[in-house]
């Protein structure tokens, strides 16, 4: 009995951690902020602790209790530092399907469920095109010449088009002379 409970723990730990790594993004996105990976992960440390107190208690008769407390905080923590670790601990932000991480020398775009889709350098903002559809555009710069491109993604975060970025012009403009409002 006890090492069934024991194999059970590890099989939620395990299929938690699977499951958990693409769930938390896409509650992160659901709920536009770091809610879902910060919430799991505190309430999974405050768990920890107690059963860990709760095994120093030494009271003999708890202790599938004790195993089975310290399984559920494991199923809980694993995934959410997985994805706390993937995100850096930074803020996020959800745009269209998509996950904002802020960074210090890139912006990082993932889908919905982590995944990662693209960098970007300053900043992402939402346009739609002539058919009406949301589309994301990113003002990136590349080489050492600082040559600039507006890039156009859809709302997926999958890439369209680039825009030649012209000194002295308005994005926003040139964005229209592309079909982009």
């Amino acid at each position: 009995m006890k090492s069934l409970i024991h194999v059970w723990g590890i099989l939620l730990v395990v299929i938690s951690s699977v499951i958990g790594v693409f769930l938390m993004p896409y509650i992160c996105w659901l709920f536009d902020g770091n809610v879902g990976y910060m919430g799991p992960y505190v309430v999974s440390i405050i768990l920890l602790l107690v059963s860990v107190i709760w095994f120093m208690l030494r009271k003999r008769g708890e202790l599938m209790m004790k195993f089975i407390m310290l399984y559920i905080s494991l199923a809980l923590f694993v995934p959410s530092f997985i994805t706390a670790l993937r995100f850096d601990f930074n803020s996020i932000n959800s745009i269209n399907d998509c996950i904002s991480v802020r960074d210090f020398g890139f912006n990082y775009c993932y889908n919905k469920f982590g995944i990662y889709k693209f960098n970007y350098k300053y900043k992402l903002e939402v346009v739609r095109n002539t058919n009406g559809e949301e589309c994301m555009y990113a003002e990136c710069h590349y080489n050492d010449k600082y040559c600039r491109y507006t890039i156009v993604y859809d709302s997926y975060g999958n890439y369209i088009e680039s825009i030649p970025h012209i000194k002295g012009v308005d994005q926003m403009y040139e964005l229209n002379q592309y079909g982009y409002r």
